[in-house]
């Protein structure tokens, strides 16, 4: 999402700029479908087994797109991509920017090379910093600045349903009357990484222990799907847990809930927690995530302690006990994400990076 809504903001700015993606991956589909130029490689399968041989051909075709297009600037979102890209570059004056999205510890000598590096988070930014020094890689610039979402989806949604209408009609979903919240992540191998596990435990907790019924819509897929809906048929949960998928009714779901609620244990700045402010809803994240980034907590949503089940109950049960407080603190996300977060805000911190960069007055 973040390289996708980048890419189209700096089209609609005028940038001359173009995207190389694995074929028939999400992203190149989306690419598509939208009518997006882009240039795509088949060499998954060499990605997996020998990556040596996958960064020479990598290095060759975007060297190939550089020289075609003019290119300036490259700019990678994974650090396995920096080495390709610096090989291209090589006698060149093009800048590379490395993009760190996840807060995961890495060999940040392995994006030597890479002439300036944005951390989406103030941790993951010193971090760098720091191994930079450290392992005298040699990037001039260490930059903070939040990821991209696409707010465009969420400022364009119009309710033409009521609640219920919405899920049968668009996921065959038959919602009861009860508090209803939606967590929004796909279902990874990783499990701190939206932490689905935790969040049935939670929601146990408050069924069993307070005696609050609620509801959950998920959305999102993924390879462990079905261990998860086997969880929630061996936990009881099977009437108060709806899978529904992957989807493009992101902006639906958050207004059509009364709240987000994100369990990760682990998530770098979680993009989620802004598209729900946009859509004027509060949420619930844990402390020492990124949720700490966006979140104020009794202000825009609530922080529970990270790992802990039975804390991430009674934060879902706080807001079920108090909608007013929770529609207030959903208006005052809407207005701490337009301050903050927005994509025009973040897109500008990047174009005085590329600007900085730059070093003829070719388009980007």
């Amino acid at each position: 999402m973040h390289a996708l809504t980048l890419y189209k903001m700096l089209r609609a700015a005028g940038y001359h700029t173009t995207m190389l993606v694995n074929a028939h991956t999400a992203l190149h589909k989306r690419l598509i479908t939208e009518g997006l130029p882009c240039y795509s490689v088949r060499l998954r399968w060499l990605q997996r087994n020998f990556r040596s041989i996958f960064c020479f051909l990598i290095a060759r075709k975007i060297r190939t797109i550089c020289t075609q297009e003019k290119i300036d600037i490259i700019h990678c979102n994974a650090h396995e991509e920096v080495r390709s890209a610096a090989q291209a570059a090589l006698g060149t004056s093009i800048g590379i920017i490395f993009t760190r999205h996840i807060p995961d510890r890495f060999n940040v000598a392995k994006i030597k090379g890479a002439h300036a590096s944005i951390g989406v988070t103030p941790n993951i930014t010193t971090y760098i910093e720091q191994e930079n020094i450290k392992n005298n890689v040699g990037m001039n610039t260490v930059l903070h600045i939040p990821p991209f979402f696409d707010s465009e989806r969420l400022d364009r949604f119009v309710p033409t349903t009521p609640r219920e209408d919405f899920f049968s009609i668009n996921f065959g979903v038959t919602i009861k009357p009860l508090p209803l919240f939606c967590v929004i992540g796909n279902m990874v191998p990783d499990l701190q990484h939206k932490s689905h596990p935790l969040l049935f435990k939670a929601l146990t907790h408050l069924i069993n222990v307070f005696g609050q019924h609620a509801q959950v819509v998920l959305a999102g897929d993924g390879p462990m799907r079905p261990t998860f809906e086997r969880m929630v048929k061996e936990q009881g949960l099977a009437d108060y847990v709806y899978f529904l998928g992957a989807t493009d009714k992101i902006p639906g779901i958050l207004y059509h809930s009364d709240f987000l609620v994100l369990p990760s244990i682990k998530e770098a700045f979680g993009l989620v927690y802004a598209e729900a402010g946009m859509m004027r809803r509060a949420a619930i994240g844990a402390y020492q995530t990124g949720a700490e980034i966006v979140l104020r907590n009794e202000h825009t949503g609530l922080l529970f302690k990270n790992g802990d089940a039975h804390d991430l109950a009674c934060a879902i049960k706080r807001l079920i006990d108090n909608p007013t407080w929770t529609q207030q603190m959903g208006n005052q996300a809407h207005e701490h994400i337009m301050k903050n977060f927005v994509p025009r805000i973040t897109f500008e911190q990047h174009e005085l990076l590329y600007a900085q960069l730059a070093q003829r007055q070719q388009p980007l």
